[in-house]
């Protein structure tokens, strides 16, 4: 499409599977339960965001952390409920 870019928006850093559900652990103050199965052909082991280009183009630098990102999540979808 011309005239459109695409960025890679994020922190930047890696962040395991483990580490995402106990952060939404602790901002929402439930204990998720988690079921855990064989990986499958075709899973993504890793990934995150390469900031590079919105870096050197718009000048971003990532400003919230991850837990402070949820918890602003959880927040606005509370008061959707």
């Amino acid at each position: 499409m011309k005239g459109f870019e695409i960025y890679n928006i994020g922190s930047g850093v890696p962040v395991s599977t483990q580490e995402l559900i106990n952060t939404l652990e602790i901002v929402t103050g439930q204990q998720a339960t988690i079921i855990r199965a064989p990986s499958r052909v075709g899973d993504v082991r890793h990934t995150w965001a390469d900031l590079t280009k919105a870096q050197c183009e718009l000048g971003y630098q990532p400003a919230v952390s991850l837990r402070e990102g949820i918890g602003k999540m959880v927040d606005s979808l509370a008061r959707l409920v």
